[in-house]
């Protein structure tokens, strides 16, 4: 695992276990993704039980915002590529019929 992270320039960090308040930069994580979420389901007029797919999209977005320290995206050192943003669309279903 250790030379899979560190060929891909991943920096591997441990935790104690049942010790959230020792991962700070996951929590950290999970409430810029929770205040990216929030807005889209809104501005989407769905409700939270979609929090999975704005969960994934919000990530994604995420991943290919650039990071000040680096000048670069989490994306571009681990596929040595820069990224796309053609495939981007606003996030809501084509078809709102798939709703209950």
């Amino acid at each position: 695992m250790a030379k899979w992270c560190s060929e891909r320039g991943i920096k591997h960090e441990k935790s104690v276990p049942y010790t959230p308040q020792h991962n700070g930069s996951a929590e950290s994580l999970n409430k810029a993704l929770l205040l990216c979420m929030r807005p889209m389901l809104i501005d989407a007029g769905y409700p939270l039980t979609y929090w999975g797919e704005a969960a994934n999209c919000a990530m994604h977005l995420r991943n290919r915002t650039m990071v000040a320290a680096t000048g670069k995206t989490p994306y571009e050192p681990f596929f040595k590529k820069r990224s796309d943003f053609s495939h981007l669309r606003i996030f809501e279903f084509l078809s709102k019929t798939c709703m209950p």
